[in-house]
């Protein structure tokens, strides 16, 4: 099977630190301590002319004096020393290299602007691939490679593409806590060579990952880029969140990446015609990947909601209604059952299932199982608030036992399922270790969980709205090819 001309950047058999140092604050010490966390299988090279070693390993004054080959340079320089870098990276036949190195087109001054096209125009002579400059770079757990030291080691379905290094982290502090997992993570920075295009285009085809997420500030290739997202799409989901969408933020962006943003319109054309999913913010974006990378495809757009008591149930079926899910009324053969089941208060439940109706956690969970069980509907959400249970005597038990009697619930109904957990406000510890509880069991239990109905509706709305469309485009394409 032919691989992708991008895939050798996953595997280097070698990385050289350039500009690393012992400060404990240094990123290059940093990048080192990654490497060395996620237990990279080739071999490690530090340069700096200042130090004979750091962290044991011995330090080399250049590039050209490393003995043995090396693939991938992660750059730490200052921008003064880059071009010396690259230099050194083409003798040595280095193939990639990285630049933690900051300060130039973004930088706004000419001399920032000259440096980077010089450094892109020596590297593309040469045939090295550039990653950066201003980026973090990759994170590829199966390859032993990250630029951060809290990520999990262990992958997952979800491939990310940043202009932002901060953003990326930030997108794995919102989702690993619920279950969310990366098969790779490229930072890329100003994209002076490698860009959103290229790293599009490779998701597209990478085995590894299964739903492509995208923080993206402006694209340098506009056509191009479209051809790669529309290929994307058309293989797996790809939800992007566009920075700069404002003026203010535009002109923010030429101070970060030195991008073109685009007009805001523009890119919600491209996002529909591609058949991408294009959210508001990195919330939404975390929301929608661990939709995207847990769930299965729905077979509609139609909500069951399990929990909450009787003013949020109706504020859940506004959220839902305004977000364009729609949440059935019971069919008459499941409130025949109810009043079966419960013959003094079966009149009240209905979509969303106000919980304080049935407050007996034992019926609950029988009404839980016949509504999501629903064959009218498509999707089933958990409400989930451990504070009905935790002020009753054995509070906690109840709550645990609730969660276990959903779970069992969300495998048996057929459909795709979630769960909104809410967080109390309390200072008391007990009550956020019951809350945290219960998420670590909704995670090993394969279910997304967010984090307030706001978002979970908002969620299951891309999530469905992207599927719903999906089936448009191969309706008009069969109709197409007739």
């Amino acid at each position: 099977m032919e691989t992708h001309p991008l895939e050798f950047l996953f595997h280097p058999r070698s990385v050289a630190i350039a500009g690393i140092s012992p400060d404990l604050r240094s990123q290059g010490r940093e990048y080192l301590l990654n490497l060395q966390q996620f237990e990279f299988p080739g071999d490690i090279y530090l340069v700096n002319p200042n130090y004979a070693e750091v962290e044991g390993i011995p330090c080399y004054p250049a590039l050209r004096d490393i003995p043995g080959p090396v693939d991938y340079v992660v750059s730490c320089v200052p921008a003064t020393a880059l071009l010396p870098l690259v230099d050194d990276a083409i003798a040595k036949r280095v193939r990639a290299i990285q630049m933690y190195t900051a300060r130039m087109a973004e930088s706004g001054l000419s001399e920032g602007q000259a440096l980077e096209a010089e450094v892109g125009r020596r590297a593309k002579q040469a045939g090295v691939r550039l990653i950066g400059p201003n980026c973090m770079g990759i994170y590829y757990p199966r390859g032993g490679l990250s630029f951060r030291l809290g990520y999990p080691r262990e992958p997952g379905v979800v491939g990310v593409l940043s202009q932002s290094g901060g953003n990326s982290a930030y997108l794995e502090y919102l989702g690993v806590g619920r279950g969310l997992r990366f098969s790779k993570i490229i930072s890329y920075g100003n994209g002076v060579d490698l860009n959103e295009a290229d790293l599009m285009d490779y998701f597209a085809d990478d085995p590894e990952t299964r739903v492509i997420g995208a923080y993206i500030e402006g694209a340098r290739e506009g056509w191009r880029f479209f051809q790669a997202l529309s290929r994307a799409a058309a293989a797996k989901p790809v939800a992007i969140f566009k920075g700069g969408a404002t003026a203010t933020g535009q002109r923010a962006i030429s101070t970060h990446t030195a991008s073109l943003a685009g007009q805001d319109r523009v890119w919600d054309a491209l996002c529909r015609q591609a058949g991408a999913v294009r959210v508001g913010n990195m919330e939404e974006l975390s929301d929608l990947l661990l939709a995207f990378s847990l769930l299965p495809p729905p077979s509609g757009n139609r909500l069951a909601v399990l929990g909450g008591g009787g003013g949020y149930s109706v504020y859940t079926a506004d959220t839902a209604e305004r977000a364009g899910l729609v949440l059935p009324p019971l069919p008459q053969g499941i409130k025949l059952r109810l009043k079966e089941m419960l013959p003094q208060v079966w009149s009240l439940v209905s979509n969303p299932v106000d919980h304080s109706v049935v407050p007996d956690p034992l019926q609950y969970l029988e009404v839980a199982r016949l509504v999501a069980g629903h064959p009218g509907t498509d999707l089933a959400l958990f409400n989930l608030d451990p504070a009905w249970y935790l002020d009753t005597p054995g509070g906690v038990t109840r709550v645990l036992g609730v969660v276990d009697g959903l779970l069992n619930i969300a495998k048996e109904c057929g459909k795709p399922a979630a769960v909104m957990l809410a967080y109390s406000d309390s200072l008391e510890p007990w009550r956020w270790e019951t809350a945290a509880e219960v998420q670590r069991r909704c995670v090993a239990g394969g279910l997304p969980v967010f984090l307030s109905i706001d978002r979970a509706i908002r969620a299951l709305s891309y999530f469905a709205g992207y599927y719903r469309s999906a089936v448009r485009r191969q309706e008009r394409k069969e109709g197409v090819d007739l």
